[in-house]
């Protein structure tokens, strides 16, 4: 057996990297955590509006932001289809992982990661490992689960040591009054129903939670709980889809990722020797429509790409595709043929 995916576990990690960039409704780590793939809501506050995006990297030298793809009222657009952004963008973009709080705020998120609490529903596999992820690796924060079996929450309270068990039906009111919703920076309905998720998220917020994450299964609800206000929706299936994508993609893949549901895919390659890529400046290389090179990895250093830069054998780079032109951007960084001849 070459690989071993644990969907349980690739979700549960999905949500821990949501969970601990304030703000953001998807993030992902690429350069082994020098860059972070984060997506955020543009607010009325933020600095960016109005700016014309192909200006951007002059006016915002200093974050080596890029910007991957937007959402405007459930509209997926490429980059170089707008002209500016406006107030409820959702907007995908790659950052410096040190640059993360610079980049959101100029989106309008200022909030605070100090003293920070999360309300977990369901205390399955995934709400287990999740309460775990976030024991050993987010000590900053305060951690409650809600589970409805009572065998089961007297099992999974022995198994963590920093969160408190709470046995109840979440769509309760009480209970979630006991759990002090209106106090949690995040819940997360982790259940296996749909429908119990969405209606905990929606009761949450009403009652005054900053944020919710809701694992929806069904492709049906996944569009719509942007639309009721839940602000991220974690697609199992998709995130699965994501771990795999490395291993079956054409060249040498590092890390892939599925964005905007399936929509288009932000993939780690390495140029090798022989890749058609190497030695051209982006600006002469005919990229495929909507793709673009968001930066590079070179000796261990991250930079953000422009027109200029040069890709060499060697290099890790970072690269959005729509999911249409995704073989031909494979083909730039695939041994040639003429290689083995």
């Amino acid at each position: 057996v070459d690989q071993v995916i644990a969907p349980e576990r690739e979700v549960a990690l999905a949500i821990e990297r949501v969970l601990a960039v304030p703000g953001v409704f998807a993030a992902d780590s690429f350069f082994g955590g020098e860059a972070m793939m984060l997506g955020a809501i543009c607010r009325e506050e933020a600095v960016i509006l109005g700016q014309p995006l192909r200006q951007l990297s002059d006016l915002f030298a200093e974050l080596a932001m890029t910007i991957l793809l937007v959402n405007r009222s459930g509209q997926r657009l490429a980059v170089n289809e707008l002209e500016s952004l406006e107030v409820s963008d959702s907007i995908y973009f790659v950052v410096p992982t040190e640059k993360i709080d610079r980049a959101l705020a100029l989106l309008g998120h200022g909030e605070s990661g100090a003293k920070r609490r999360v309300l977990i529903v369901g205390g399955g596999n995934i709400g287990t490992q999740l309460a775990q992820s976030l024991e050993a690796n987010q000590p900053q924060m305060r951690n409650k689960l809600i589970e409805f079996d009572r065998e089961r929450a007297e099992r999974v309270a022995t198994q963590l040591s920093r969160t408190v068990v709470l046995h109840g039906d979440a769509l309760d009111g009480d209970i979630l009054k006991e759990a002090n919703v209106a106090g949690v920076e995040s819940v997360v309905a982790v259940t296996n129903d749909d429908e119990v998720n969405i209606l905990v998220c929606l009761l949450a917020r009403q009652a005054g939670a900053q944020r919710t994450i809701a694992i929806v299964n069904s492709p049906t609800y996944v569009g719509l709980v942007e639309k009721i206000g839940i602000d991220a929706a974690v697609d199992p299936r998709a995130i699965t889809v994501s771990s795999i994508l490395q291993h079956v993609r054409q060249g040498r893949v590092r890390a892939a990722r599925s964005l905007g549901d399936g929509i288009g895919e932000l993939m780690e390659m390495e140029a090798l020797d022989t890749s058609s890529i190497v030695g051209e400046s982006l600006r002469e290389i005919k990229m495929p429509k909507g793709a673009r090179v968001a930066g590079t990895l070179r000796d261990g250093v991250f930079t953000r790409a422009s027109g200029d830069t040069q890709i060499l054998a060697g290099d890790h780079v970072l690269v959005f595709s729509f999911t249409e032109t995704l073989r031909q951007v494979e083909k730039l960084f695939a041994v040639q043929v003429d290689y083995f001849s």
